[in-house]
């Protein structure tokens, strides 16, 4: 009966790695991060009209809560977005 419950486990993990938990826990944040920054470009640059540049540098010191300087003024809109994406960002950081 024993011997069993032990194969089973056996094949079950048969094709995982012992690893495998360390690496997702790894790049799960990695991938949330890039995803992120994807996110927060497209959408300034759909909201805003702006260069790849200056939707990068927006997302990234929203992403980072450092507010250094806007790169254009934001109206109503832009705003709401900022705030989506500083929210989610908040979220998904430990």
């Amino acid at each position: 009966m024993i011997m069993r419950g032990f194969v089973r486990s056996r094949l079950r993990n048969a094709g995982r790695r012992a690893g495998d938990g360390i690496l997702f826990w790894f790049h799960f944040p990695l991938v949330l991060l890039v995803g992120l920054t994807v996110y927060g470009v497209v959408g300034y640059r759909i909201l805003g009209g702006w260069r790849l540049l200056d939707a990068l540098y927006m997302t990234v010191i929203t992403l980072a809560t450092v507010g250094f300087h806007e790169v254009h003024p934001l109206g109503p809109k832009r705003q709401v977005f900022c705030l989506v994406v500083w929210h989610v960002s908040s979220i998904t950081y430990p």
